[in-house]
């Protein structure tokens, strides 16, 4: 008769295996693994390859504002991965316990603990290798899990658990790395923006929606001010403002813009329930993306900010993470609030050359290239 545990396994082991044919599985399945090996988080990511380097990340647990801020910075700081790639440890079907790779007292005094990860708790580490530095047809990629600083430390036990999973893991992942290694970059791009508290809409070059995120398909499901067409587009429901939409969506898609392709007019929508209006803001994507395979599909990203609860990033972390001048902070904050030249440039008493060599050096620092990819690192740093 199987144990409990043992059932739970083998459950979870189907689970990964179904990944392999959908990579929009992957949260899910994170947050079934940790639950498993009792852990409160999980990520399963390539660990020497950034996203913007064709890499990949999965999480569950942790907040979407520690994930960018690790990967746009503390990534050189972090200790256990370093020491790891000295000592060769990151080898295909190793699992490693965080203190075997650096003491639990010296971890909690190194850069990466005290200024990024003590915000998410993730004290205690177990980490297994998917595909090694040693693979030589696939990224390396590991699965960690993460416990508080007053939670167990990982034993014995856990790494003979992990390891009976490692397996499992590589079978499903090099199934997608050679059938759809595409769909598992997108699969991870889109769920990035599920960790963002405002809305998300991707459009086509016909205005439909082709994903919303969390947030968004809670906000269009209540139609207070917004909700989707039976065409799948973006409808408000006052025809004054559905016009503006289409008036700015149009303007958005076209190809020989000539106005500056990060900036396109902002839209109040008026709710119908008398609560503060949404603010609707419009970028235009390169067509050649982080969200799907195909090029020119989606063609604009429309995101959408609730004004009775507005998001406001910190000053000092955007100084810490991106090196920022004071300049440089308020014109980022000001991109969550303005998304117009004019606007930009009235609010900061600036001119326009100002902004755009602001922008130019703000897009070089947070490694971005474009407005909305601005946009979501901005708001997944956000905080209500």
């Amino acid at each position: 008769m199987q144990t409990t545990t043992e059932t739970h396994y083998l459950e979870l082991v189907g689970d990964i295996y179904d990944a392999a044919l959908d990579a929009e599985k992957w949260p899910d399945i994170l947050q079934k693994f940790a639950q498993f090996m009792q852990s409160s988080k999980a990520v399963m990511f390539t660990n020497l390859h950034l996203p913007s380097q064709g890499g990949f990340y999965f999480t569950w647990g942790i907040p979407q504002a520690i994930s960018q801020q690790y990967f746009d910075h503390y990534q050189p700081h972090d200790v256990w991965t370093n020491v790891g790639i000295q000592r060769g440890i990151f080898l295909e079907g190793n699992v490693v316990l965080g203190t075997e790779l650096v003491p639990h007292q010296q971890y909690l005094e190194s850069k990466i603990w005290r200024e990024l990860l003590s915000q998410a708790d993730m004290a205690r580490l177990c980490t297994g290798v998917i595909f090694g530095v040693d693979n030589l047809l696939a990224m390396p990629v590991g699965v960690s899990l993460f416990r508080g600083l007053n939670e167990p430390a990982f034993n014995e036990a856990d790494r003979q658990k992990l390891q009976r999973l490692l397996t499992h893991f590589s079978r499903a992942l090099g199934v997608m790395f050679q059938l759809r290694d595409a769909d598992l970059k997108i699969a991870s791009s889109r769920t990035a923006l599920d960790g963002l508290r405002s809305g998300v809409l991707l459009l086509n070059a016909q205005a439909e929606i082709l994903l919303a995120n969390q947030a968004a398909q809670r906000i269009l499901q209540q139609q207070d001010g917004l909700a989707m067409s039976e065409s799948n587009g973006l409808k408000a429901l006052h025809t004054d403002t559905q016009s503006a939409i289409q008036q700015t969506l149009q303007t958005c898609l076209k190809r020989d813009l000539i106005e500056v392709p990060h900036f396109s007019q902002s839209i109040t929508v008026s709710r119908v329930s008398g609560k503060s209006p949404y603010q609707l803001f419009f970028s235009r994507l390169p067509d050649h993306n982080d969200f799907v395979a195909q090029p020119a599909s989606p063609l604009a990203m429309v995101f959408i900010t609730d004004t009775e609860q507005p998001l406001k990033v910190s000053a000092q972390l955007l100084k810490n993470t991106y090196g920022l001048t004071e300049a440089e902070v308020k014109l980022a904050q000001q991109c969550l609030v303005n998304d117009t030249m004019p606007a930009l440039t009235a609010a900061l008493n600036v001119s326009e050359n100002t902004i755009k060599t602001q922008l130019a050096s703000l897009y070089q620092k947070c490694g971005v290239h474009h407005r909305a990819e601005l946009m979501k690192m901005l708001m997944a740093l956000a905080t209500d």
